[in-house]
C-alpha cells in the first residue's frame, strides 16, 4: 500500500514586541513579555528614530506570519492481510481483514479552508507469487465497508471525533459529513480498468448536513483506531475469492489517496 505520511513541522518565530500570527486566515495577537511598558508603534515608513548618548530610542514593529495547515491521513498499518498459510481462504467466499491495526484511519484537516476532503482507493491487480503464470480471476476483488461480519449489510464506517484539549467541537473542529453511499464499495482494479477513477471510500462535504456550518475540520477517526472505539463500525477491507481461484499467495498494491474537496 502506498500511503503518504505527511510530517508536520512547526516553526516558532520570536518577534520583538507585538506580533500577529495568522493561521489559514484566522489571526490572533500576542505580546512578548509581561510587566514591561512597550514603546510606541513605529511611525509610518520610512522612519527614523534617534537616540542620545544617554537616552535610547525605540518603537514597536508589527510582525505577521501566515501559515498553511495540512490535510493529514494517518493509518496504523501499511499492510492488509487476508488468510494465511495455515488458514487459507476457501474459494467461493468473501473474507474480511480483521487485524486490529487494519480497521480504521484518521483524517485531520488543519487547513482551515473548510473545503471538505475525500479519501479514495485503488489497487493494481493480483500477482500469484507461488505459481508463475497463474492469474487471479477477474472476480477476485477488494471491497470496503463498515462491517467485518458481512459485506451485504451496507454498513457505513463510523466517524469518531478525535478532539484534543485545543480542538473542541465548534469553529475549529467539526464532525465530517460523509456523502459516500453504496457500501460495500468495490475498489477499482487499475490492472483491469486503467482509466476508471479510484473509488471514494469516505469523505466530508464542505458543509454539515444542515448547511449551517463547515464540516470535517480537525482530527476524526474513521472506523476503529483506538480500543475505546471497539464497539463502532470498523473501516473494513474485504477480498472476494471466486470458486475458480487457483491456490497460491496473491499480492497487490493498494493506493490510498487523500485530497481536498469532497469528491474524487
Amino acid at each position: 500500500m502506498n500511503i503518504p505520511s505527511p510530517i508536520r513541522k512547526r516553526r516558532v518565530a520570536s518577534l520583538v514586541a507585538a506580533s500577529a500570527l495568522a493561521l489559514g486566515g484566522i489571526a490572533s495577537s500576542a505580546i512578548i513579555g509581561s510587566g514591561t511598558a512597550h514603546a510606541a508603534t513605529c511611525p509610518t515608513p520610512p522612519f527614523t528614530i534617534s537616540a542620545t548618548p544617554t537616552t535610547p530610542a525605540s518603537c514597536t514593529l508589527t510582525g505577521t506570519a501566515t501559515t498553511s495547515g495540512l490535510l493529514n491521513l494517518t493509518m496504523p498499518t501499511n499492510t492488509l492481510t487476508w488468510g494465511s498459510t495455515g488458514t487459507p481462504i476457501v474459494a467461493g467466499t468473501n473474507v474480511a481483514d480483521t487485524a486490529t491495526t487494519d480497521l480504521g484511519f484518521t483524517v485531520d484537516d488543519q487547513t482551515a479552508a473548510a473545503a471538505g476532503w475525500n479519501v479514495n482507493a485503488s489497487y493494481d491487480g493480483w500477482v500469484n507469487t507461488t505459481s508463475t503464470g497463474v492469474a487471479a480471476p477477474a472476480g477476485m476483488v477488494i471491497q470496503f465497508t463498515g462491517s467485518t461480519t458481512a459485506t451485504t449489510t451496507g454498513a457505513v464506517p463510523a466517524a469518531t471525533p478525535g478532539f484534543t484539549l485545543t480542538c473542541t467541537p465548534g469553529p475549529g473542529c467539526n464532525d465530517p459529513n460523509n456523502t459516500v453511499t453504496g457500501y460495500p464499495l468495490t475498489i477499482t482494479n487499475t490492472a483491469i480498468n486503467p482509466t476508471t477513477p479510484a473509488v471514494a471510500i469516505y469523505n466530508s462535504a464542505a458543509l454539515n448536513a444542515t448547511g449551517t456550518g463547515p464540516a470535517g475540520q480537525g482530527p476524526v477517526d474513521i472506523g476503529i483506531v483506538t480500543p475505546a472505539e471497539s464497539a463502532v463500525n470498523p473501516a473494513a477491507w474485504w477480498v472476494a475469492v471466486p470458486l475458480n481461484t487457483s491456490g497460491g499467495v496473491y499480492t497487490t498494491n493498494v493506493t490510498i489517496t487523500i485530497a481536498s474537496g469532497p469528491t474524487v
